[in-house]
């Protein structure tokens, strides 16, 4: 199940910040400040701008900046060093728990898989 919700989760990510970095003119701005500001959200603009493609990306862009609608005039006019964090801050509460919730899934799902249960083997036996 964590995996399951990895996944879901990373995906959410990969296409909201893929869909930002093709927003136009403003989809560079975001990723000049994430590459100097914010690791995460650098690497998910990373990735997600070759995922993207593969969904169609006007439709991904129309997407995340529909995310964004009601606060989008405070985020175009925002100074670039406050820009990410100013999308963090609009961005719905399932898509900002789905930001910060993939790293520690992946962590928690890497934990779960190193101790899980494993069959017990004695000797003569068949089980």
């Amino acid at each position: 199940m964590t995996w399951l919700l990895f996944f879901t989760a990373f995906a959410a990510c990969l296409v909201f910040w893929g869909g930002i970095a093709r927003v136009p003119a403003f989809g560079e701005q975001v990723e000049r400040a994430a590459a100097r500001h914010a690791f995460l959200t650098a690497t998910y603009m990373g990735v997600g701008k070759h995922v993207v493609p593969l969904l169609g990306e006007e439709r991904a862009a129309q997407w995340a900046r529909g995310q964004l609608a009601s606060h989008w005039d405070e985020i175009a006019s925002a100074p670039p060093g406050l820009l990410v964090e100013r999308i963090i801050v609009a961005m719905p509460v399932w898509l900002r728990a789905a930001h910060h919730g993939a790293p520690l899934l992946l962590l928690l799902g890497l934990v779960l898989h190193l101790f899980r249960p494993r069959p017990l083997k004695i000797i003569g036996g068949r089980r």
